[in-house]
């Protein structure tokens, strides 16, 4: 059975921090509409935000119908 969560990654950053980002699974009309939950400061939201945008949702998705469900990703940056 192939897992319905992200692949992990590690981060290598100038600071250890963290950011919880929360968005809606995109349809091919609808943005990711995210927003930062929590979070060790604005240079970590500034790079998990671009982060999710690299996200190739149509191969994430695979063929399966995006919902309106919200779902939150952590981001780890370790030093």
């Amino acid at each position: 059975m192939k897992s319905k969560y992200l692949d992990s990654i590690l981060i290598n950053h100038d600071k250890s921090g963290f950011c919880i980002l929360e968005f809606s699974i995109p349809s091919p009309s609808q943005s990711l509409n995210p927003k930062v939950v929590m979070s060790s400061g604005n240079s970590f939201n500034d790079i998990a935000l671009s982060i999710l945008r690299t996200i190739n949702w149509k191969t994430r998705l695979n063929g399966k119908k995006a919902n309106n469900d919200r779902v939150r990703l952590p981001v780890y940056f370790k030093n």
